[in-house]
């Protein structure tokens, strides 16, 4: 698969965001200790598949500090990415382990 990937600046902190595909924006999380790579397999017909190294893990910023990881601030954090890769449009979430969690909580909070 041709992936392209772009780093995403929000707050400062940076995050790696790998896509392919073309269609609806479908953004998926990793579980603990791993990253974007996780997704490298997954192609979804109709979907662009946004794969994302979650805070401390792959190539985003890995903070020395425990403020960027309290878990309202990536969950803040990671809506603004979707809003602003997805355009105003509808997306959907992917995610297994740490990143099934977030995307559960990222669901209750903000839809």
């Amino acid at each position: 698969m041709n992936f392209t990937e772009q780093i995403f600046e929000i707050n400062g902190l940076k995050y790696a965001v790998k896509t392919h595909g073309s269609g609806k924006p479908l953004f998926a999380l990793h579980g603990f200790s791993e990253d974007s790579s996780t997704w490298d397999l997954l192609d979804v017909s109709g979907y662009q598949i946004f794969a994302i190294d979650l805070i401390g893990h792959g190539r985003s910023s890995k903070p020395r500090t425990l403020l960027p990881y309290r878990l309202e601030n990536i969950l803040t954090a990671l809506h603004q990415l979707f809003c602003q890769y997805a355009d105003g449009k509808p997306f959907s979430l992917l995610g297994y382990s740490m990143g099934g969690g977030w995307r559960y909580a990222i669901v209750l909070l903000f839809h």
